[in-house]
């Protein structure tokens, strides 16, 4: 059984008081921490009798492979279970866990190399480093100091670097002293770490943007033109609710960054990511479109027009935004654009009838998709850097050590296994590692460098 938690969740992590006791629990072992004799070889006691507020009197947790708990150090990975008031770390299960799933290889050598730019990660939340392609380094662009640690902002948001080499991001400040002091804004920053501008400040905390209880306005998603130095975000996000499904919905607002203006376009759309043209003046994002409304030829409906088997009143779909006159084009169903650097394709993926995440290739001058996949998906498409080549979330290959993550929530499922970054060549099987170990929590985005090209 798994109780449900209540906590406060900030980047993805749900922080809970490190209350254990120091000491552990000389104890008889109860015949129920056993689980029906499901666990053997007891490895460690651990007294945590604040967690029965959490998750009850019992609770059979799985597999935690942390090493760190609460006041305790040195834990062996093992089989947790909770019987009020200690955790019972077990060696052995009848039931032993799946391995974790690679990706075979082998893998090709020549794709980083057809690569020119930068990847942006934030990492922990509170820390920007930028990997250059096809080089492979690795430099820092933004960190917390270690004195403001307790009420440091993190980062909500993520997009760049474009040709000029700057990086947006929407910087939180939820950690503070005083709950009236929180507030959100719109930085720029130069990829040597340089140029640290605000573009705007708003009263309330990004990281609830899409909770009623909150009072940020932004949603999750940011897109930096990759020329002429505008961003895109979602404001007034509410939610949406759908059949087996709840959405977000906002507007859209551009900024100049050098100027520090928003311009006069508010189209709706579905808090989803938002992708530029190259040339800077065409947006990609994700609106819903009323069936008695439907484009024709409604491109992609086939595939992309249902969720779960349900048959939506809207329907979600792709339309590309010219901030010069504010009028939408339609031009593909699906949930998640990503314009290929040279603009002339877009990556459109959605979820089939089948509750499957798929990704079609739509050329934009005859609006042509077809189906493509990336061998060894993990969390889908982050950038096309060059001619069919894909950028993705992937898993590690056959062969290379499993790690997980840290500064987990033991009741979130604890430590994950860290994925990675890789790169393909759309229309085959060939791939390439560029991060071998990321955590899947991790902000990821990419930026071209269009001046060299």
């Amino acid at each position: 059984m798994k109780t449900k938690i209540i906590g406060y969740i900030i980047a993805g992590v749900l922080l809970l008081p490190c209350t254990g006791e120091s000491q552990e629990a000389d104890v008889k072992v109860p015949a129920q921490a056993t689980v029906n004799g499901n666990y053997s070889n007891l490895l460690r006691t651990i007294k945590v009798p604040v967690d029965e507020r959490l998750v009850g009197k019992f609770c059979d947790l799985g597999y935690y492979p942390e090493t760190e708990y609460a006041e305790y150090k040195d834990l062996e990975p093992g089989y947790w279970v909770y019987v009020a008031p200690n955790w019972y770390i077990w060696k052995n299960s009848k039931k032993p866990r799946e391995p974790e799933p690679t990706i075979d290889g082998p893998e090709a050598r020549d794709i980083v190399g057809r690569v020119t730019g930068y990847v942006v990660i934030a990492r922990g939340a509170r820390e920007i480093v930028a990997l250059s392609l096809p080089t492979m380094r690795e430099s820092l662009v933004r960190r917390t100091s270690a004195d403001d640690a307790d009420f440091a902002p993190t980062v909500h948001a993520i997009s760049g670097p474009d040709s000029e080499g700057r990086i947006a991001y929407i910087e939180d400040h939820f950690f503070v002293q005083n709950e009236a002091d929180r507030k959100h804004l719109l930085k720029t920053i130069k990829r040597d770490g340089t140029a640290d501008t605000e573009i705007f400040s708003r009263p309330g905390s990004a990281s609830w943007a899409t909770s009623a209880i909150g009072r940020g306005e932004i949603g999750r998603y940011l897109a930096l033109a990759p020329s002429g130095g505008k961003v895109a975000l979602l404001s007034a996000v509410k939610g949406k609710q759908m059949p087996r499904a709840f959405l977000h919905v906002g507007k859209i607002e551009i900024w100049d960054v050098a100027r520090k203006t928003p311009l006069a376009v508010d189209p709706k759309a579905l808090n989803e990511p938002m992708s530029w043209f190259p040339d800077g003046k065409r947006l990609a994002y994700v609106k819903l479109v009323p069936r008695n409304q439907l484009p024709d030829p409604p491109l992609g409906l086939d595939e992309f027009g249902k969720y779960g088997g349900e048959l939506w009143d809207e329907v979600p779909a792709v339309y590309v935004l010219d901030i010069q006159t504010g009028t939408s084009t339609f031009l593909h169903f699906g949930w998640k654009p990503i314009v290929s650097w040279d603009g002339k394709v877009v990556l459109v993926g959605g979820w089939n009838n089948q509750m499957e995440f798929t990704w079609r290739r739509v050329t934009v001058s005859n609006r042509q998709s077809v189906p493509i996949r990336c061998p060894g998906d993990a969390g889908g498409a982050i950038a096309v850097p060059a001619e069919d080549v894909v950028l993705y979330w992937g898993l590690p290959t056959k062969g290379a050590q499993i790690k997980y993550t840290r500064n987990n929530s033991l009741f979130h499922g604890g430590p994950r296994p860290m994925l990675t970054l890789k790169v393909a060549v759309i229309g085959s099987d060939k791939f390439q590692t560029v991060v071998p170990e990321i955590d899947p929590r991790s902000l990821v985005t990419f930026g071209h460098l269009l001046e060299k090209r």
